[in-house]
Order: C-alpha cells, then structure tokens, then sequence
C-alpha cells in the first residue's frame, strides 16, 4: 500500500505538471535545475542518474561477482580469448565509460 501511495503520489505531481503545476519549479535555487517543473525534473533525474547507475551496478555485479558463478553453457558460443575480453570490458572499461556518462549527464 505504501509503495502504490508513494507511486500514485509521484504519478499526480507528473500529472499536474502538465496543467496547473506547469509553471511550478521545485528546485528554483538551483541554477542548472532551475528551469523544470516537477515531470522535467523526474525525467532529468531518471535519465542521467538512475539509469546509469542501474547500469554501472549491473556491470560491475556481472563482471565481479557473476564470473566466476556462470555456467559455461551461457558462454558457449564464445571462444575463450572472446570469453577474456567480455569479463574484462565489464569489470573495467564498461563502468569506466558509464561513469564518463554519468557525469556528462549532470555536466551538460
């Protein structure tokens, strides 16, 4: 019930933005934020940091701890060297390029 509250709650602020909230701006004082209204600023922040964050900490749990436990039936169509590098693009450059990301989102 909780959750279905906080979710209906969130779903009426991004309605209102729409008609009589429009010109409401939550976060006046901050400058790079100072510009949306409540949906702008859900859709900002569910774009530049939930979704890569979602993404980073996937990256680093499959690369780091689902490695050494996945079976060898999920990679069977890859050669060994193609096996090397796919562990090591997601233990190193996958969370280094969508940590590049995730501050290019709140840079721009």
């Amino acid at each position: 019930m909780i959750c279905l509250a906080a979710g209906w709650l969130l779903g009426q602020g991004s309605v209102l933005a729409f008609g009589r909230a429009a010109h409401w701006h939550p976060l006046r004082g901050i400058a790079h934020l100072a510009g949306l209204n409540f949906f702008g600023l859900v859709e900002f922040l569910s774009a530049n940091l939930l979704m890569p964050l979602s993404a980073l900490l996937v990256s680093v749990f499959l690369g780091w701890r689902m490695a050494r436990r996945m079976p060898a039936s999920e990679l069977s169509g890859l050669s060994p060297t193609s096996q090397r590098i796919l562990l090591l693009a997601l233990r190193y450059v996958c969370p280094v390029g969508i940590v590049i990301v995730l501050i290019a989102g709140f840079g721009a």
